[in-house]
């Protein structure tokens, strides 16, 4: 009943005299109050993940209420929230957690911004005793009961200069901070980036990180989120009961409204950086908006629905621009978004320029916005944009049913924090289908009008570039986009043409065989032309059907040393061609409405086809998956602008630090195999995408040997069809081929230590453990288990207890074998971004980590559990993916491995001494590759 109420609610807002004033109505499923001291609560039943909950606590306080020698306390605060509080001293609230399947990092985690601070314990198993009261008390310490023991603060500051030097390390940040301070002048948006300042970090007193805590972190300022496979009422009694005692501050404590006083007047930053590797150009047309109380209006459907719609017909134009010959950008987004990070709301483009082009842009840019707003949108652009919008507002009403715990509850921390409407699923579809209904094309062109309108009174325009690009200052690039402005502009044309995907439906083969599999209650087909599909129905995603084909040999198959290097870019080439008469551009137009995506790769040792849809989609897909198998064509034009821009990109890199180490360690690894060296600007001067084309449709001229996988909610008699009509149809010659052996294997025992002058002195550590080891489940868990624990354990000693890096990357994987007929082997990839000066110690403590776990009693039983725990906890949501059940049986058709039976067992199964012993295997002949960067 209750859901039978609510659509007539929603039907009925539509109904009425004036209906956009009316209200929105708040989904009724979410139990939310505020308690007398002012602490706000949003609690919600939810059962995706089954048996597990999330638990979030919300504050409006962030790098705004800091005074100038504050700047880096509500991040620094963020860190202690996870270093000893009322009920948890030291690291035992991460212990604990982890002892109970929540790891920190993915599952225990916050952030900080410039006006809030959210703090989130995920996939929590609540069927586990006491844990939603160990978690609500866990809320409450970091509401009112941290420990902020000076030893731990002093501890943390190592910690968070290595995290300031990774974020001021990369050119975006960097530049970010100057816009920051010239967009919004001597407001606090212009000068709190919530990193903060490294003087601050490193010399404030314990007391002044204890005064702002007591300060700002109050009930009136938080909101505590629970949602979940729990019992609704039973929490909100506990959170009443538990939070009813935490002191409301003074009034004084309610965090302000600050103002970004950007006033009127186009703003104009442009600013450069020597690492700074490409153009970006950013444009806001600043709105005020609709106020607290029309954001929870219908006003507020009526206003995103316009303005999506409006970005996606723009996004179609410039689509046609950039892939014109010349266009003088690449890559543009459009859409209202936050501006920059303040809480104003504006109507943003945001383009990569090419090369020394950026005043060019921004007067294109101009010219485009002026012609939609002076001539408006078409009919026909409405009518797709309309099409395009129901579609993703079908699929999200199809998914309401399994909404995720933390998508629930970030959507209630933005309520509270952002303020705007609640709505059940079903409310919200209802509403916007009459809201669909309702705007016309004149609503549309006016909200345009009303955009352009802005401008220059509340427009902002930031540019970052590389040195190279300096003389492009601001004021040329505001002198162009005035001249775009006053541009006398053409209305748009729009030439798109509807056709079928397909010219004529293939000569139909036939299922000539079927059987079970045996495995997974997986059935295989072959058909006429000797492609094999192998199917698993899964209703667990109504919404939702995964397949992936692919067949052996790759590159392999036909390697020449001479191609290396159009082997290399093969993937990055391929999204570029067209297909069957169309350009990517004009394929993308034609499946506006469709849910349906396919992709195709060329690998070192396969090639493959997969592709994601729904069960009324399926037939596209499978017209998808036969047109790039058959009709692939060259598009010229794209071609050049991306060899333009990687050529671009390649003459940038030699300033960026970042971009060195990847590129060294990814020739290294590989033993500078000509398969594993990153394109050089050589390389893409001399490409031939003739050749890449005949590449590609050497590799699919015969698929007698390629396997399809399908797994999800299809109908079997339809599938049957279509099989049968686009993959049986497919072309077959009767070719079966293995990968061939050409040498592309990880490298030996090797160190390298190289200098590199950086902006922000930093170190990166990085280490390659490689050798022999058998591909199944057991290994495959023990694997996982043993990442897991020497990444922890890494974590502990070089983060916690040395203070030398923010975070540390690491894990341990099984491959089937990445060269031919190559046996199976582990890989333990292990970086660290690390405090200069220190790297020596750093990279002796990973290896003194990874060659003591094979010691005999290194590993310990709580370690063990701990892993245990997290391995067990999502088994019912991975087994219900479509795309876990593809991989399963791949893995089982391509080489004969069961991935998934007895995985249980097998977890529990795992003990100090077995993952010891595997490590033992693993580690005492492994290789180790070593790189290590410092600053010059």
């Amino acid at each position: 009943m209750r859901k039978i109420t609510l659509t007539a609610l929603a039907l009925l807002a539509l109904a009425t005299p004036g209906w956009s004033k009316n209200p929105i109505p708040t989904d009724r499923n979410v139990i939310t109050d505020t308690l007398p001291n002012g602490l706000r609560y949003y609690i919600r039943n939810n059962k995706s993940p089954h048996g597990q909950a999330d638990f979030f606590i919300a504050q409006r306080v962030g790098s705004l209420n800091e005074e100038e020698n504050q700047r880096g306390l509500a991040h620094f605060l963020e860190h202690m929230c996870f270093n000893g509080t009322r009920h948890f001293s030291g690291k035992n609230l991460i212990n604990y957690l982890e002892r109970n399947g929540v790891r920190f990092g993915a599952n225990l985690n916050a952030y900080t911004s410039t006006d809030e601070t959210v703090y989130n314990i995920s996939n929590v198993p609540v069927n586990r005793g006491t844990l939603v009261d160990s978690c609500l008390l866990i809320l409450k310490d970091w509401s009112c009961g941290l420990e902020l023991a000076p030893a731990e603060i002093d501890a943390e500051r190592g910690v968070i200069a290595n995290e300031w030097r990774q974020r001021m390390g990369t050119p975006s940040s960097r530049l970010m901070e100057k816009s920051m301070g010239e967009v919004f002048g001597a407001t606090r948006y212009g000068h709190r980036m919530p990193i903060g300042r490294l003087e601050v970090i490193q010399n404030f007193s314990h007391q002044a990180l204890r005064d702002f805590y007591d300060k700002w972190y109050r009930p009136q300022n938080q909101a505590v989120i629970v949602v979940g496979d729990i019992n609704p009422q039973e929490v909100e009694g506990k959170i009443r009961r538990m939070f009813a005692d935490v002191p409301r501050g003074a009034e004084s404590c309610k965090t302000p409204v600050y103002p970004s006083n950007l006033g009127d007047g186009i703003k104009v930053s442009v600013n450069t950086d020597r690492e700074q590797t490409v153009p970006m150009l950013q444009i806001y047309f600043r709105h005020r908006g609709l106020d607290e109380a029309g954001k929870r209006t219908i006003d507020a459907l009526r206003e995103s629905y316009m303005t999506s719609v409006i970005a996606g017909m723009l996004a179609e134009r410039f689509d046609e621009i950039e892939n014109t010959p010349g266009a003088p950008f690449r890559n543009l987004g459009v859409g209202d978004v936050q501006m920059l990070m303040s809480k104003d709301r504006a109507f943003a483009l945001r383009a990569f320029p090419r090369s020394g082009r950026t005043a060019d842009c921004a007067q294109l840019l101009m010219e485009e916005m002026k012609r939609a707003a002076t001539h408006g949108f078409l009919p026909s652009e409405l009518e797709r944009a309309r099409v395009d919008y129901a579609s993703g507002l079908e699929s999200r009403f199809a998914k309401r049913d399994r909404l995720d715990n933390t998508e629930l509850a970030k959507r209630y921390a933005s309520h509270f924090t952002k303020g705007g409407s609640l709505p059940s699923e079903e409310a919200y579809y209802k509403m916007m289908q009459g809201v669909m209904q309702s705007v016309k094309l004149e609503d549309i062109n006016a909200r345009m009008r009303a955009i352009m309108d802005s401008y220059p009174a509340a427009t902002a325009v930031i540019a970052y570039l590389p040195e190279s690009d300096a003389s492009e200052s601001g004021d040329v690039i505001a002198a162009r986009m005035e001249q775009g402005v006053q541009t006398d502009v053409a209305p748009y044309t729009d030439r798109f043409e509807s056709r079928p995907l397909l010219a004529e439906t293939p000569r139909r083969g036939r299922i000539v065989s079927e059987r079970d599999l045996g495995k997974f209650g997986a059935r295989e087909w072959t058909l006429s032309n000797g492609v094999k599909v192998v199917l698993r129905h899964n209703s667990a995603h109504p919404d939702q059907i995964r397949i992936k084909g692919e067949g052996p040999g790759g590159v392999s198959a036909l390697y020449d040393l001479r191609d290396a290097h159009h082997y290399r870019m093969l993937n990055d080439v391929i999204p570029l061609l067209g297909y069957g008469g169309e350009t990517a551009a004009s394929l993308r137009k034609q499946l506006v409405g469709k849910k349906s995506s396919v992709k195709v790769s060329i690998n070192n040792m396969d090639e493959a086809i997969e592709g994601a849809t729904t069960p009324q989609d399926l037939e596209t897909a499978f017209q998808l998956i036969y047109l790039k198998a058959t009709a692939p064509s060259a598009d010229s034009v794209a071609f050049a602008a991306w060899r333009d821009e990687r050529l671009m990109q390649q003459s940038a890199r030699a300033v960026s630090a970042t971009a060195e180490m990847g590129d060294s360690i990814h020739s290294n690894v590989y033993g500078r195999h000509p398969l594993g060296l990153k394109l050089s600007a050589e390389d893409l001067r001399t490409a031939d995408l003739a050749r890449i084309l005949d590449i590609y449709r050497q590799r699919f001229a015969d698929m007698s040997d390629f396997t399809f996988y399908i797994s999800g909610n299809y109908d079997e008699e339809q599938l049957r069809g279509l099989v049968e009509t686009y993959l049986a149809s497919l072309p077959g010659g009767g070719r079966k081929e293995k990968a061939q052996d050409v040498g592309y294997r990880y490298a030996g025992n090797m160190r390298k230590v190289f200098e590199r002058k950086m902006e922000t002195p930093s170190a990166i550590v990085y280490s390659l453990y490689t050798g022999p080891c058998e591909y199944n489940l057991a290994n495959y868990i023990r694997g996982d288990a043993l990442g897991q624990i020497l990444k922890s354990r890494m974590r502990d000693e070089i983060r916690e207890k040395r203070g030398l890096t923010y975070g540390v990357k690491a894990h341990i994987g099984i491959n089937a074998g990445m060269n031919g007929q190559d046996p199976s082997q582990f890989i333990m990839p292990v970086y660290i971004k690390a405090t200069p000066g220190h790297e020596d110690e750093v990279s002796q403590v990973v290896d003194s980590i990874v060659k003591g776990a094979t010691r005999k009693g290194s590993i310990t039983a709580e370690e063990v559990e701990r892993v245990k725990s997290y391995l067990l906890k999502d088994v019912k949501e991975r087994d219900e993916d479509n795309g876990y059940w593809v991989s399963v049986m791949r893995g089982y058709g391509r080489y004969g491995v069961d991935m998934h039976s007895g995985y249980q067992r097998e977890v529990e199964a795992l003990s100090p001494e077995s993952l010891r012993k595997f490590g033992a295997r693993l580690f005492n002949k492994a290789n180790r590759v070593e790189l290590i960067m410092k600053p010059e």
